[in-house]
């Protein structure tokens, strides 16, 4: 309630206009009484604010307490730990919580979740293969060492080979060189397009000197047809060349492989070259003489004509001076031979008979 102080009834009556001062003075009062009525107005208000607030915390007790084995809030205030313990509890509770979130990352990975979906594995199994593994290790590692120590001694090895075959260097370039020169004269280097040997070459060059001489005897027996001729052609497929023949045939102007000759004309080819050896024999040997020559067979292959000029040959040998010996089965031969030796097979076994005719034909 607002009260005002009111003069006594007995105070001196005053003008009926107030002075200044009076009313400067209950103005002030005014003043000073509403805002007492403000602050005891908000002053209220907050009281009953807390008292609400006051009330909906004690319903939250009893509802905290109800099931709990505190009976009310003093038993609460006892039992709450110190601050410090707190703190380390929080601490530890932050801390547990990291940990779960950290574990359900790991848990949330797809390979994670496959792996722990498989079914559980053997680990008495598992534990055996890991000794064995770590044994393998071991030896691996012991292995490894071995084969260290083993490459420093290659490497030692090897600086010494370099060494030596640094220090041998000229002597493998004059082997090069001897080699080069072994391998031409062998008929094998690269630099003999020929393949010709340096004994083939030697005999080459004898072949021509027989060849030369085997051609007069030659143009007897063939009437002057064919003459031999030394050919040095490369031969095929990486044969070795330098002493092959060829023909040429005088009819035809050309010549042709020995192979392309006749059965006839391929034994008077032969039989000149024997006495064409025979004749170069005796130059080289300084006028030594092959007094004796045995013709083998090849006669039943001449032709009449041949086999007069062939006897025509063999007869001039023999009227030089040497013996000449033919083994024949031709019949027309008999006439031809003075001195013959026969070989006669009969079912007691062979004999040989000495038959010489009184005048040759």
């Amino acid at each position: 309630a607002l009260e005002l102080a009111l003069p006594p009834a007995d105070a001196p009556q005053r003008s009926d206009v107030p002075s200044g001062a009076l009313v400067r003075e209950l103005l002030t009062t005014v003043r000073s009484t509403v805002e007492a009525l403000g602050v005891l107005h908000e002053t209220r208000t907050a009281h009953a604010r807390a008292r609400r607030e006051l009330r909906r915390s004690e319903e939250v007790l009893a509802e905290k307490l109800q099931g709990s084995q505190f009976e009310d809030a003093r038993q609460v205030q006892a039992a709450a730990l110190p601050v410090d313990e707190r703190r380390r509890l929080e601490v530890t509770l932050t801390r547990h919580d990291q940990a779960v979130l950290q574990a359900r990352t790991v848990l949330d990975d797809p390979e994670v979740a496959e792996a722990m979906a498989a079914p559980t594995p053997d680990l008495d199994a598992l534990a055996v293969a890991v000794e064995r593994a770590r044994a393998q290790a071991r030896d691996a590692t012991g292995s490894a060492r071995v084969a260290e120590d083993a490459g420093g001694l290659l490497a030692r090895h090897t600086a010494e080979a370099l060494g030596l075959l640094e220090s041998l260097a000229p002597a493998v370039r004059r082997a090069d060189v001897i080699r080069e020169v072994a391998d031409t004269v062998a008929g094998s280097g690269a630099n003999n397009l020929r393949r010709m040997s340096l004994p083939t070459y030697v005999l080459a060059a004898r072949l021509e000197e027989v060849v030369a001489l085997a051609n007069e005897r030659l143009a007897v027996m063939t009437d002057g047809r064919y003459e031999l001729r030394h050919s040095d052609r490369l031969a095929a497929r990486g044969a070795r060349s330098g002493l092959g023949l060829e023909v040429v045939d005088a009819w035809s102007g050309k010549a042709r492989d020995t192979t392309t000759l006749s059965g006839g004309e391929t034994f008077m080819a032969s039989l000149a070259l024997a006495l064409g050896l025979g004749d170069a024999v005796r130059a080289e040997a300084g006028g030594v003489d092959l007094d004796t020559l045995f013709v083998d067979e090849g006669f039943g292959t001449l032709d009449e004509a041949a086999l007069e000029h062939v006897m025509e040959v063999l007869d001039g040998l023999r009227a030089g001076g040497r013996s000449v010996g033919i083994i024949s089965h031709v019949a027309e031969l008999r006439q031809r031979i003075p001195a013959q030796v026969r070989l006669i097979r009969t079912q007691n076994g062979s004999s040989l008979e000495v038959r010489a005719l009184p005048e040759a034909v």
